[in-house]
């Protein structure tokens, strides 16, 4: 791992030289360009022409759009308008942060343009620009060696040495890549070491010249020293280098630097070591290490390890947020805080936990009002997509203009400006009817208007509390009687627990006994005595309402008896002729199961046998061989149940209840199994609390023992389905390879924005199906990546990618009129001792306008033994 730095010594100065691979590979690849094309230039640059206007017309109209301006430099970079690329990367680098590698890209493409050492200083502009955006080793590396090429000018050694020392600084305590840093530097004073000592051969009587040396040996000396107190990779070769220069004779406290390094690296090496396992880390990946160098304390190194994270992965707002807590709450360098602050806006800005973290610290530095205030529209400018993330920006501008106010001494127009501000963030917020953002407003209000003295206009702005969508909540009434309790008096307090006591429906117990507690302790005889009855008699109200309810549930959770079939007699055709009776209206008392030979009546025609008991005992003797618990057990534990299948026959209990350790308490679990004790492939869990179930419900079709596990409420089929419509942030794509990973589709198509899920289709057996859904988080991004990848070439399969919108299906009465409307032959069984004159065929009529009255008579109604029994009296 050694940096080879070349300085040549002559007239006109010392000048660096490199060998530029990249400029002779391209240009090798434009030798290898065949002589003959389908297309003339001309015809290729009126493409990219079209090309490039339908991308920048797209921008007009969408100049977030990442992808876009990607396309464009790339097709600029094909053609020779200069000032138009400059413009799109001016463009695109004011609205993002760029790559290290699209900085490594305009850079060189405008060194290689340079003519003098004048326009080469411009391009260090794009160098300092860059590095800001990202800690990248080799963008510092770049850095350094450009400056090198100015060594000849005014002041080119105080620069070059100050941005190694920048450098160093910012990416030397990278521990798999410093080095390259420290090697180029030490390399670059040792080539400047060398040649003075070949001047001093021909002066050997300049004093002066021979200290500049043993001052340029010491520096080299001090640079050894540096990077062997650095934990980095390949330290024992750098302390080969440094014996082969200074000699054996080496001090101890180098050494003793040197071993402390050296055990730092072996602690840290594991967390590399996995870091290095991973094609492309992320936060999850750096979080253990993150805390192992928290705990240390090293401020250097914690920041140091932060950017590297931030590289890998400089769009989780969660990383931003964790490093932006250090610097703001542990760090406390405000130099370094407020840049960082504003890269992880320019990285995530649709966090809101970000805009509120960069607002609290321009506040607290002091800064100028109209900054916050721009900073503040600037956050309403972005388009949050939930309620919650405009409250936080909302409540912290609230909170800043509050905090402008003497509450002993209140400016007018600075209070006026205040309840401005709660009157818009109150009509903002009440746009997002599906979350309650308007009530923790109103509250804030009540209590700035009471500290103002206006009692008065506290308690209207609680009624409107009141009136909102969280009056049924008990903690509303609470916080209100609370609020009278510190600034109102007894009579409004009281007021408050008795009206939240009839309107909260969570648990309005607990108003009524704060009000019975109160009176018990500071009101009559008479009023305790009635608020204990009104509670009472509350409280009877609502253990009905909830018992009924609790009943409902029960009923809703237990429409079969047994839960779900476990046995194919489930579907019998006996029990789908109780579904077709059923659907023409007809007694369930015909549903009763008859024997092979029926009593006749006295005319002859057939009479229905009673009811066999065997039925009700057998299937009760099938519950029990099941598992299935019996009738009469307490219904709610129906609620508390999910039922389970598609699951593996060879599959044991300790395998499915660590598959739902994280969900709750599990009570019961019951396998169905056959005779031979093995698992029928379902079961019912049961849970302690009735919360659980709805986190099992979210491990729906995640896989156990490699076989999707589904799961649903205890006979509520089918209750989630997804929409059968247009959806323009989804795409279906197909034709996939049946060994590609849901992370490698994510990776792929995250390219053309942020994806919220990857849904891969499977088989009951696991097996991939080729058929994917990736959703993302706006239209944009789907769009861009229907255009990008419909067609992409993956391990030699052409995916399919367009906007999801499967054909809608057919109803399902329509199904099962259609499917009754079959012909169906008749049974020996139901022809059984039938005049061969009484037997009806059942043929299919086709439609015509007037209908003969027989067919209408027999399709409205179906014959009965009185019908029969008159035919043959006619005849």
């Amino acid at each position: 791992m050694t940096v080879s730095v070349f300085v040549n010594i002559g007239t006109g100065g010392p000048k660096m030289t490199t060998v530029v691979e990249d400029i002779e590979e391209q240009m090798e690849e434009g030798e290898d360009e065949p002589l003959g094309s389908d297309s003339s230039p001309d015809e290729e640059d009126a493409r990219n022409a079209e090309e490039i206007a339908r991308l920048e017309k797209a921008l007009a109209e969408d100049k977030f759009s990442y992808n876009l301006h990607l396309q464009l430099i790339a097709l600029l970079r094909e053609g020779d308008d200069l000032d138009k690329l400059r413009a799109a990367r001016e463009t695109m680098a004011d609205l993002f942060p760029l790559t290290p590698k699209l900085w490594l890209e305009w850079i060189r493409s405008e060194a290689n343009l340079c003519l003098d050492d004048e326009e080469k200083i411009k391009v260090l502009d794009l160098f300092q620009r860059g590095v800001k955006d990202y800690t990248s080793v080799e963008l510092w590396l770049e850095y350094c060696q450009f400056t090198i090429g100015l060594m000849g000018g005014q002041g080119g050694m105080e620069r070059i040495r100050s941005v190694f020392e920048e450098a160093c600084r910012n990416v030397g305590l990278h521990v798999t890549k410093g080095a390259f840093i420290f090697e180029a530097y030490r390399e670059f004073e040792i080539a400047i070491y060398s040649t003075m000592q070949g001047e001093s051969d021909v002066c050997e009587a300049d004093v002066k010249r021979t200290e500049e040396i043993e001052k340029q040996r010491r520096r080299i000396l001090s640079l050894f020293r540096r990077q062997l107190s650095v934990p980095l990779l390949d330290m024992e070769k750098t302390l080969a280098e440094f014996k082969e220069f200074c000699g054996d004779d080496i001090d101890e406290a180098i050494l003793l630097r040197y071993n402390k390094a050296l055990k730092k690296l072996e602690t840290i090496l594991p967390f590399e070591e996995e870091l290095m396992k991973v094609e492309e880390p992320k936060f999850a990946d750096y979080e253990p290490y993150l805390d192992f160098e928290l705990a240390q304390g090293e401020g250097a190194r914690i920041q140091a390890l932060f950017e590297r994270a931030i590289l890998d992965d400089c769009l989780s707002s969660a990383l931003w947020d964790k490093y932006l807590k250090y610097l703001d709450f542990t760090l406390k360098i405000d130099a370094i805080a407020v840049p960082v602050h504003e890269r992880s806006l320019r990285n995530c800005p649709w966090a809101s936990c970000l805009w509120v973290a960069y607002l609290t610290c321009i506040e607290r530095l002091q800064f100028a009002p109209a900054k916050i205030q721009s900073v503040v529209d600037d956050a309403f400018q972005v388009g949050f997509s939930t309620g919650a993330d405009y409250l936080a920006i909302w409540m912290f501008q609230i909170s800043w203009h509050r905090r402008q106010i003497n509450l002993k001494e209140p400016q007018a127009d600075i209070v006026a400006k205040l309840r401005n501000c709660f009157d818009k963030a109150r009509e903002h917020l009440s746009e997002f009817t599906g979350e309650d953002c308007v009530s923790p407003i109103l509250q804030y209000w009540a209590k700035i208007e009471v500290k103002l003295g206006n009692l008065t206009r506290a308690r209207e702005i609680w009624n409107l509390v009141t009136r909102q969508g969280a009056a049924s909540d008990a903690q509303t009434w609470l916080n209100y009687a609370n609020f009278e309790r510190a600034f109102g008096d007894e009579k409004h307090y009281r007021r408050v627990l008795q009206r939240g006591m009839y309107a909260a429906t969570d648990w309005p117990e607990s108003l009524g006994e704060l009000w019975v507690q109160f009176e018990l302790e500071e009101g009559s005889l008479e009023g305790f005595l009635d608020a204990q009855a009104k509670y009472d008699a509350r409280m009877n109200v609502i253990n009905k309402n909830r018992q009924r309810a609790a009943a409902k549930m029960a009923l809703k959770v237990s429409t079969g008896e047994n839960g779900h079939p476990s046995s194919k007699t489930a579907s019998s055709p006996l029990k789908r002729d109780k579904k077709r009776r059923a659907q023409k209206g007809e007694s369930p008392a015909e549903d009763k199961k008859k024997g092979k030979w029926e009593a006749l009546d006295k005319d002859g025609f057939k009479m229905p046998c009673p009811v066999n008991d065997s039925t009700s005992s057998s299937s009760q003797d099938l519950g029990k061989i099941h598992g299935v618990a019996p009738p009469g057990h307490d219904p709610l534990k129906h609620a508390q149940t999910v039922f389970l299948s598609n699951l593996a026959y060879e599959i044991n209990n300790d395998t499915v209840l660590e598959f739902f350790k994280n969900v709750g308490e599990v009570d019961e679990l019951r396998l169905v199994r056959d005779y031979k004790k093995r698992c029928k492939g379902f079961g019912y869990l049961v849970f302690k609390n009735i919360h659980s179930v709805t986190e099992a419900l979210k491990k729906d079709r995640f896989p156990i023992d490699g076989r999707p596990v589904f799961i649903s409420r205890l006979n509520e089929r089918k209750q989630f389905t997804y929409p059968i419509k247009l959806e323009k942030n989804k795409l279906f794509v197909k034709n996939i390879p049946l060994d590609a990973t849901k992370e490698e589709l994510q990776s792929l198509f995250e390219t053309c924005g942020s994806v919220t899920d990857v849904r891969l289709c499977t088989l009951r057996n696991g097996k991939f199906k080729g058929i994917a859904y990736v959703d993302y988080k706006d239209e944009t991004a789907a769009s861009a990546a229907v255009v990008k990848y419909d067609g992409f070439e993956l391990r030699n399969k052409m995916l399919s990618v367009a906007i999801s919108n499967p054909p809608s299906r057919r109803p399902e009465q329509e199904q099962s009129q259609q499917a009754s409307s079959a012909p169906k032959g008749s049974t020996m069984k139901t022809r059984l001792f039938v005049p061969r004159a009484l037997q009806v065929k059942c043929v299919v009529a086709k439609p015509s306008a007037a209908p003969s009255s027989l067919s209408h008579k027999i399709s409205e109604k179906p014959r009965s033994n009185a019908d029969f029994r008159n035919l043959v009296l006619k005849q």
